[in-house]
């Protein structure tokens, strides 16, 4: 579900590094540039896709806590959420940040 995890973050970083020294030695085209670019571009897009869809889950949760009460197991829950949309968002920060260096 959370698809822009630390270790993709990692690889896109290490992939747009190699990919700028290629471009300083004039190693890649523009066409293999412009392809790199809209990968990263879609994985950018999927993470923060999938931001709001945690957002949307953790406001249903909450909502429906505060209508049907609390309970040890949906509070649980809310709160793994939480912690997963604050992964979830410093690593679509992360994503496009990359994205602005391609």
């Amino acid at each position: 579900m959370h698809k822009a995890s630390i270790k993709q973050v990692k690889s896109t970083r290490y992939k747009i590094d190699d990919l700028h020294a290629k471009v300083r030695r004039k190693e890649i085209s523009q066409s293999t540039l412009k392809t790199e670019r809209d990968s990263v571009s879609q994985q950018l897009q999927e993470a923060k896709d999938n931001q709001e869809l945690i957002q949307k889950e953790l406001a249903d949760l909450k909502d429906f806590r505060s209508t049907h009460g609390q309970s040890r197991q949906l509070d649980a829950e809310i709160d793994r959420l939480e912690m997963s949309l604050v992964r979830v968002k410093k690593n679509t920060d992360a994503l496009a940040a990359l994205n602005q260096r391609i």
